[in-house]
Protein backbone atom coordinates (compact mmCIF):
# COMPACT_ATOMS: atom_id res chain seq x y z
CA UNK A 1 0.00 0.00 0.00
CA UNK A 2 2.75 2.65 0.90
CA UNK A 3 3.60 2.54 -2.90
CA UNK A 4 0.42 2.90 -4.49
CA UNK A 5 0.24 5.93 -1.80
CA UNK A 6 3.54 6.96 -3.25
CA UNK A 7 2.01 7.01 -6.62
CA UNK A 8 -1.31 8.87 -6.19
CA UNK A 9 0.77 11.49 -4.53
CA UNK A 10 3.35 11.67 -7.33
CA UNK A 11 0.34 11.96 -9.64
CA UNK A 12 -1.56 14.57 -7.37
CA UNK A 13 1.51 16.81 -7.81
CA UNK A 14 1.54 16.31 -11.30
CA UNK A 15 -1.61 17.45 -11.83
CA UNK A 16 -1.16 20.10 -9.32
CA UNK A 17 1.75 21.64 -11.57
CA UNK A 18 0.58 20.93 -15.18
CA UNK A 19 -2.66 22.71 -15.19
CA UNK A 20 -4.35 21.15 -12.87
CA UNK A 21 -8.50 20.49 -13.98
CA UNK A 22 -7.25 20.87 -17.50
CA UNK A 23 -4.20 18.91 -17.26
CA UNK A 24 -4.29 15.12 -19.40
CA UNK A 25 -2.46 13.98 -16.62
CA UNK A 26 -5.64 12.86 -14.75
CA UNK A 27 -5.64 9.65 -16.55
CA UNK A 28 -2.71 8.21 -15.07
CA UNK A 29 -5.33 7.35 -12.36
CA UNK A 30 -6.74 4.78 -13.99
CA UNK A 31 -3.44 3.05 -15.09
CA UNK A 32 -2.74 2.62 -11.47
CA UNK A 33 -5.94 1.82 -9.82
CA UNK A 34 -6.70 -0.66 -12.73
CA UNK A 35 -2.73 -2.05 -11.91
CA UNK A 36 -3.24 -1.58 -8.47
CA UNK A 37 -6.85 -3.24 -7.75
CA UNK A 38 -6.11 -7.03 -10.23
CA UNK A 39 -4.52 -8.34 -7.00
CA UNK A 40 -5.99 -6.36 -4.21
CA UNK A 41 -7.96 -7.59 -1.64
CA UNK A 42 -11.67 -5.95 -1.29
CA UNK A 43 -10.51 -3.87 1.30
CA UNK A 44 -7.01 -2.73 -0.05
CA UNK A 45 -9.41 -2.18 -3.55
CA UNK A 46 -11.71 0.09 -1.55
CA UNK A 47 -8.35 2.17 -0.02
CA UNK A 48 -6.65 2.29 -3.53
CA UNK A 49 -10.11 3.72 -4.77
CA UNK A 50 -10.94 5.94 -1.92
CA UNK A 51 -7.14 7.54 -2.45
CA UNK A 52 -7.17 8.05 -5.95
CA UNK A 53 -10.46 10.00 -5.47
CA UNK A 54 -9.34 11.90 -2.76
CA UNK A 55 -5.53 12.75 -4.94
CA UNK A 56 -7.47 13.54 -7.82
CA UNK A 57 -9.62 16.33 -6.31
CA UNK A 58 -6.65 17.16 -4.24
CA UNK A 59 -4.66 17.57 -7.76
CA UNK A 60 -7.08 19.72 -9.62
CA UNK A 61 -8.62 21.74 -7.08
CA UNK A 62 -8.65 25.49 -8.63
CA UNK A 63 -7.31 27.66 -5.99
CA UNK A 64 -9.20 30.79 -4.79
CA UNK A 65 -6.73 33.66 -6.35
CA UNK A 66 -7.44 31.79 -10.03
CA UNK A 67 -11.12 32.07 -9.55
CA UNK A 68 -10.70 35.68 -8.70
CA UNK A 69 -11.31 35.48 -4.92
CA UNK A 70 -9.28 35.84 -1.80
CA UNK A 71 -9.22 33.42 1.40
CA UNK A 72 -11.93 30.68 1.49
CA UNK A 73 -15.35 31.76 1.26
CA UNK A 74 -19.18 30.70 0.45
CA UNK A 75 -18.09 32.50 -2.81
CA UNK A 76 -15.95 29.65 -3.36
CA UNK A 77 -17.74 26.84 -3.47
CA UNK A 78 -20.35 28.50 -5.50
CA UNK A 79 -18.01 29.12 -8.29
CA UNK A 80 -16.74 24.80 -8.23
CA UNK A 81 -20.37 24.01 -8.62
CA UNK A 82 -20.93 26.81 -11.27
CA UNK A 83 -18.10 26.24 -12.95
CA UNK A 84 -18.66 22.96 -13.82
CA UNK A 85 -15.83 21.08 -11.19
CA UNK A 86 -17.89 19.37 -9.17
CA UNK A 87 -19.77 17.92 -12.07
CA UNK A 88 -16.62 17.02 -13.99
CA UNK A 89 -15.02 15.39 -10.78
CA UNK A 90 -17.72 13.43 -10.02
CA UNK A 91 -17.73 11.71 -13.65
CA UNK A 92 -13.84 11.31 -13.43
CA UNK A 93 -14.58 9.37 -9.87
CA UNK A 94 -17.58 7.60 -11.19
CA UNK A 95 -15.77 6.31 -14.33
CA UNK A 96 -12.55 5.58 -11.99
CA UNK A 97 -14.48 2.97 -9.58
CA UNK A 98 -16.77 1.31 -12.75
CA UNK A 99 -13.03 0.71 -14.22
CA UNK A 100 -11.79 -0.96 -10.78
CA UNK A 101 -14.79 -2.30 -10.94
CA UNK A 102 -14.68 -4.32 -13.81
CA UNK A 103 -10.96 -5.14 -13.63
CA UNK A 104 -11.01 -7.17 -10.42
CA UNK A 105 -11.57 -10.41 -10.83
CA UNK A 106 -13.20 -12.71 -8.38
CA UNK A 107 -11.92 -14.01 -5.09
CA UNK A 108 -12.07 -17.18 -7.01
CA UNK A 109 -10.03 -16.48 -10.14
CA UNK A 110 -7.20 -15.03 -8.23
CA UNK A 111 -6.61 -18.13 -6.12
CA UNK A 112 -3.44 -19.28 -6.68
CA UNK A 113 -2.98 -23.37 -6.39
CA UNK A 114 0.33 -24.38 -5.30
CA UNK A 115 1.84 -27.81 -7.05
CA UNK A 116 0.62 -30.07 -4.62
CA UNK A 117 -2.61 -28.82 -4.52
CA UNK A 118 -5.74 -30.29 -6.22
CA UNK A 119 -7.75 -27.53 -8.28
CA UNK A 120 -11.57 -27.23 -7.40
CA UNK A 121 -14.08 -28.79 -9.92
CA UNK A 122 -15.39 -26.51 -12.57
CA UNK A 123 -18.68 -25.94 -11.96
CA UNK A 124 -19.41 -23.89 -15.53
CA UNK A 125 -20.03 -27.56 -17.34
CA UNK A 126 -22.02 -30.85 -16.43
CA UNK A 127 -19.64 -33.57 -15.88
CA UNK A 128 -18.62 -36.56 -18.16
CA UNK A 129 -20.73 -39.75 -17.03
CA UNK A 130 -18.58 -42.90 -16.55
CA UNK A 131 -19.07 -44.94 -20.06
CA UNK A 132 -20.38 -48.46 -19.31
CA UNK A 133 -17.58 -50.93 -19.96
CA UNK A 134 -17.62 -52.90 -23.00
CA UNK A 135 -19.18 -56.03 -23.02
Amino acid sequence: MAFVTIDLVLVALGLRFSGEEHSPLWIVFFVIVVAETILATRNETRLIRRGAAVSLILGTLPSPSLLGLTGFSRLYLASLITSGYVLDMLTRIAFLTAVSSVTRPSAGERRVHGPGERRPPRRDRPRRRARPPLT
